[in-house]
């Protein structure tokens, strides 16, 4: 089976729609961005953050797994600061093909990376999003759900009910948690 990843052009949830771990997936992302961007070290940030979930490793696999798609990215990806509450296509894409990693999904979590980055670097990319992935469930038990690109229109949905928006079938997160308006205090924690 050959699956076509089309790459999501608008995007309506927001950071307040989506599950504590999907929040702090998407905050490490911003916030190693946001670190290469401006030339600061985000290592110590990173670490505390999944320590946090006593994973401090898994800043290092992230980070890792950030490295590979920064060098192999196709095109600019649209990657928002840490505070944001808006959520881009990119990041949405880069999330659900995480999750597609973690969830044994390999024909979807290929064509997504298809999408983002160049060959050279998928092997890399994906090797590395694997290990993040494994620690976060098997030392955390963290696991991932697909991020829809709309908020629920009805209470089925916001309840967890599934649905399909374009190519992915994705669930509504039941449970959130908003992010904080710092860096520093923006660390999501399960509630």
């Amino acid at each position: 089976m050959n699956i076509i990843y089309l790459a999501p052009k608008e995007v309506t949830i927001n950071t307040s729609h989506i599950k504590c771990y999907e929040q702090l997936l998407l905050w490490s992302i911003r916030t190693w961005v946001m670190g290469l961007i401006r030339k600061i070290e985000t290592k110590d940030t990173l670490k505390q953050a999944y320590g946090q979930y006593k994973i401090p490793e898994a800043s290092i696999a992230l980070s890792h797994f950030m490295y590979c798609l920064s060098f192999g990215a196709k095109r600019a990806l649209d990657i928002r600061c840490p505070i944001s509450g808006s959520i881009s296509p990119d990041e949405i894409t880069i999330m659900n093909f995480i999750t597609s990693a973690q969830r044994g999904n390999t024909p979807l979590a290929e064509s997504i990376l298809n999408d983002l980055c160049i060959e050279k670097y998928q092997m890399q990319t994906k090797y590395h999003a694997m290990t993040f992935t494994d620690i976060i469930q098997k030392k955390a038990k963290m696991t991932l759900t697909y991020l829809p690109l709309t908020e629920p229109q009805s209470l089925e949905q916001a309840r967890g009910s599934g649905y399909s928006e374009g190519n992915i079938t994705a669930f509504i997160p039941t449970a959130t948690s908003p992010l904080a308006d710092q860096i520093v205090s923006s660390i999501p924690r399960e509630q």
